[in-house]
């Protein structure tokens, strides 16, 4: 990967989030108790500046929601003023109304926002996104739409407890006039006796495949087939302190070197070297492609689109 190749970029530059989700690695890393860090505006431009062929930005970030950082909408300007496609990934509970009023003012057809729900209801929602409201989150999602021609998607993640919300969840996306919904399931995530008991876990039979899964791969003497979305789509991911690897998962807290303090051919000899071959494995391993597969993310609206779990729909 060089600066010339790269076509698309994932953002984490900030790491906070005004929710506690029970599975997300903002709680294990401990980022509620951490204090607030942002990624420089300037040096992220001038990083973005230095990638000819970027096609794509996703807002999205490894443990932290992206509407958070300060300047994010100085951020989309830049994007938009170079032709970007723009792909948010939000809980969709923060900002005040004039903020989402300007965000969509920058958005068109050519971008998508994902807004996380999980759940028709104010009970069955919070079960999971801890500290959020529906009806904030719904009424964010009316004033982006109403001033914007952006595509925006209602996410549903399918766990043990909310198996059965999945009717109402695609009225309440067509009630709401969002463009898709996606129903995805849940990622092979640490199981914990609490969370079992509260059904915040895969469904049964995905959780059996992956403790399964998880068995064999740890019993393997040498590594086998990786399927690296990144790679494939000439993807980086760049976090709040500047710290660029080949996807998220690699954001691992251990410290690297950044756009801030090396130049930019250390950084992308460091990309280029630094990626953790059994960590790769761990997550893209070819029985995690299979259930990817096995159990697919379906894309309603326009039609259904069925695709692969373990690939990010990008279009």
């Amino acid at each position: 990967m060089t600066p010339a190749t790269v076509r698309s970029i994932e953002l984490g530059i900030t790491n906070k989030c005004t929710l506690r989700c029970p599975h997300c690695d903002s709680i294990t890393m401990g980022m509620p108790n951490k204090p607030a860090t942002n990624l420089d505006t300037a040096v992220l431009i001038s990083f973005l500046d230095e990638l000819p062929a970027l096609e794509t930005v996703l807002i999205e970030g490894a443990y932290s929601d992206q509407l958070m950082y300060p300047n994010l909408l100085d951020v989309v300007r830049y994007c938009k003023n170079r032709q970007l496609k723009i792909r948010f990934c939000t809980h969709g509970s923060a900002r005040s109304n004039d903020w989402w009023v300007q965000l969509g003012q920058l958005l068109d057809s050519n971008d998508i926002i994902r807004f996380a729900i999980d759940g028709s209801t104010q009970t069955i929602h919070e079960q999971y996104r801890v500290g959020s409201n529906l009806a904030k989150v719904l009424a964010n999602h009316a004033t982006i739409k109403q001033h914007s021609g952006v595509i925006t998607s209602l996410q549903h993640i399918m766990f043990e407890y909310n198996k059965y919300d999945t009717d109402n969840v695609l009225q309440l996306a067509t009630s709401e006039g969002f463009d898709r919904c996606e129903m995805i399931h849940c990622g092979n995530v640490t199981i914990t006796p609490e969370l079992k008991q509260r059904g915040i876990v895969p469904i049964d039979p995905l959780s059996k495949q992956y403790a399964l899964n998880n068995k064999i791969v740890n019993s393997f003497k040498t590594l086998g087939t990786v399927h690296c979305d990144s790679i494939a789509r000439s993807e980086i991911y760049i976090n709040h302190r500047g710290e660029v690897t080949m996807c998220a998962d690699h954001d691992d807290g251990v410290v690297k070197p950044n756009i801030t303090n090396s130049t930019l051919q250390d950084v992308f000899k460091h990309l280029n070297e630094q990626t953790d071959k059994h960590k790769c494995f761990k997550f893209c391993n070819q029985l995690e492609y299979n259930i990817g597969k096995t159990f697919p993310t379906i894309i309603h609206g326009n039609g259904e689109q069925v695709v692969n779990f373990h690939t990010r729909e990008l279009s």
